[in-house]
């Protein structure tokens, strides 16, 4: 049960080689909702997801045909605690050597968007890290300043790193469709 609304849920599954359905859903009522798009995986690994949630009862569903198979499972409430701007004109700045973490909810509109600000001294070349942390779905990223740069989709637990030259740098980050939940981080690196 979360409490706060700026919280995300992560939780971590030991799987073993068979393919599982991982989900998220919230309870509406005496009914069960989906409120994130199904992941699957077929690895014999340590699997992480993150969700961004609104106060409210959720649980995990795992779906298998197999019966064995899940050896532990565990799940932790972080707060989001970082700020953003709305618009370009009140994108918040990053400073050198830091970084911004953000979580894009299951009720945030897919037209929302962060913003932030790098600002970039002739004395510095520096790299922007934006990595999504385990989100559920595709995180739209573009960087625009001085230096052209493509516009990327980053999917779960994926970066897009990229150097930039002296100037100002705004980084626009938004859901790229209603199933884009979880968390993501901006780091002006050096």
């Amino acid at each position: 049960k979360l409490k706060s609304r700026a919280q995300h849920l992560s939780y971590c599954l030991r799987l073993i080689k068979k393919r599982r359905e991982l989900s998220c859903q919230k309870k509406s009522g005496s009914s069960w909702k989906t409120v994130s798009s199904s992941q699957y995986t077929t690895e014999s690994r340590n699997y992480n997801s993150v969700y961004g949630l609104p106060a409210g009862s959720y649980r995990v569903v795992l779906k298998s045909t197999y019966q064995s198979g899940v050896i532990g499972a565990a799940y932790r409430q972080v707060a989001a605690n970082s700020s953003y701007g709305t618009s370009k004109k009140k994108a918040k700045t990053i400073s050198r050597k830091k970084y911004k973490k953000q979580t894009f909810l299951t009720t945030d509109s897919v037209k929302k968007e962060h913003w932030y600000k790098i600002k970039v001294s002739k004395k510095h070349t520096t790299y922007i890290d934006v990595t999504s942390l385990g989100s559920s779905g595709t995180i739209y990223c573009t960087v625009s300043g001085k230096a052209r740069f493509k516009t990327k989709n980053i999917k779960n637990g994926t970066r897009y790193y990229l150097k930039a030259p002296k100037g100002t740098y705004y980084i626009r980050v938004k859901r790229y469709s209603k199933s884009t939940t979880g968390a993501y981080q901006v780091k002006y690196v050096k």
